[in-house]
């Protein structure tokens, strides 16, 4: 996720979210998305069952960003770094309290 925040890319976690969406906006053209309960891991691309749809539709590229937009303004919605320094804070109180 380092890798992708570094480029520019907006990572975003939200616990109540399971599924994952990827958009691919580069251009005033090009528009894809990738949407699926893949982790974008190497097991879970490799060696697990996992299923997702690539598609270069723009009206569901459109209602993807619409519905993604509105969990943008969950609550329960972090930037990726956050939700690192979250975890790194609860997996410290673990090893502390042994």
């Amino acid at each position: 996720m380092e890798f992708l925040v570094a480029r520019g890319v907006e990572v975003l976690f939200n616990q109540r979210l399971h599924a994952k969406a990827f958009l691919f906006d580069e251009s005033s053209v090009t528009k894809a998305c990738l949407l699926g309960s893949a982790n974008l891991t190497s097991a879970a691309m490799n060696d697990r069952l996992e299923i997702a749809m690539f598609t270069y539709n723009r009206s569901i590229f459109d209602r993807v960003r619409t519905v993604l937009y509105q969990f943008r303004n969950d609550s329960d919605t972090v930037q990726y770094l956050q939700w690192k320094h979250r975890q790194a804070t609860k997996i410290k109180a673990l090893t502390e309290a042994t």
